[in-house]
């Protein structure tokens, strides 16, 4: 099943929402808007990135 990340950005923390293909939300997280923490988000909640 493919999952897809959101990204809502802010100068101090980004929201990270993943939903699967049906479009339901899998996790909403905050980290901050830097890019080795939204990486780390998402290696931890999703599965292997496409793009």
């Amino acid at each position: 099943m493919k999952h897809y990340a959101g990204l809502d950005l802010s100068v101090e923390s980004t929201q990270v929402c993943i939903v699967d293909e049906n479009g339901r939300k899998l996790v909403s997280e905050k980290v901050e808007s830097s890019p080795e923490p939204i990486a780390a988000m998402l290696e931890r909640h999703g599965q292997s990135s496409g793009r």
